[in-house]
């Protein structure tokens, strides 16, 4: 479940009658507390680095496999992000690839990935 913090503690206990005094001299924290407090970025919230034009960059990743399997029964999901118009690829690759290169007369310079296994050769 959960407690209140030492700081809450106290002001309830000023405000009420009957509480013992709780303060520590020591501040502590308990292991779920310390647990909840933790936080990771795995991936930086801008990218380093902007296409200055549409597929100079393009970003991707997969997810799976999911516990529900979609209409078509995949269980993964791969998603290709252009750095420069954001467009998300909704549709197959090829299709993305295709209207991409027709509507801009570009091919993909460099695609960038998390390094997960699926994307690295063994």
């Amino acid at each position: 479940m959960g407690h209140l913090n030492e700081d809450s503690l106290e002001k309830t206990r000023q405000v009420t009658t009957g509480m013992p005094k709780t303060r520590s001299t020591v501040k502590t924290l308990c292991g779920g507390c310390m647990k909840g407090k933790q936080t990771v970025t795995h991936f930086p919230s801008r990218s380093r680095t902007t296409a200055s034009r549409p597929l100079v960059l393009v970003h991707t990743d997969v997810m799976g496999p999911m516990k529900t399997k979609s209409k078509s029964g995949a269980r993964y999901v791969l998603v290709f992000v252009d750095d420069y118009s954001r467009y998300v690829l909704r549709n197959k690759f090829k299709l993305f690839l295709t209207m991409y290169e027709n509507q801009w007369g570009e091919r993909i310079k460099c695609l960038r990935s998390d390094n997960g296994t699926e994307f690295v050769n063994k």
